[in-house]
């Protein structure tokens, strides 16, 4: 499998991928549940405006702690904004982030494959099926 920063690298540089479900499953998991922070200093333009529409959708959910929540937001997201540049890729789209960001709409659906992993009691789950 490949490591985390790969995953996200590539959810970032290839949203169509095929294997973009399962890489949105295992990023989206390790932000939420474990200390998983993505390194973002290399992303300029499209990929900074992909990266920061990411993050930022995934740190509107409430499974995520508030410290973290709180770090991503005001240090990554500033920074991703920054380094976007004003690049717009679908500015007609009904999503608003992706329209914020300038970002693919292409993982829109996956997103709702997240669903089941935004419970309360999903970190006691996962520890559960880790011992």
């Amino acid at each position: 499998m490949q490591s985390l920063q790969k995953e996200f690298e590539t959810l970032v540089k290839n949203p169509n991928s095929p294997t973009s479900g399962d890489s949105l499953k295992s990023v989206a998991l390790a932000l939420w549940y474990e200390s998983f922070v993505p390194d973002i200093e290399h992303f300029e333009g499209t990929e900074a405006a992909q990266a920061g529409y990411l993050l930022d959708k995934l740190t509107r959910y409430n499974c995520l702690d508030s410290s973290k929540k709180d770090f991503l937001r005001s240090q990554l997201l500033s920074e991703l904004k920054q380094k976007k540049k004003e690049y717009h890729l679908h500015p007609n789209s009904k999503d608003m982030l992706v329209n914020e960001w300038g970002a693919s709409s292409a993982l829109k659906m996956e997103f709702r494959g997240l669903m089941p992993y935004q419970r309360r009691n999903y970190k006691n789950s996962l520890s559960e099926v880790l011992t």
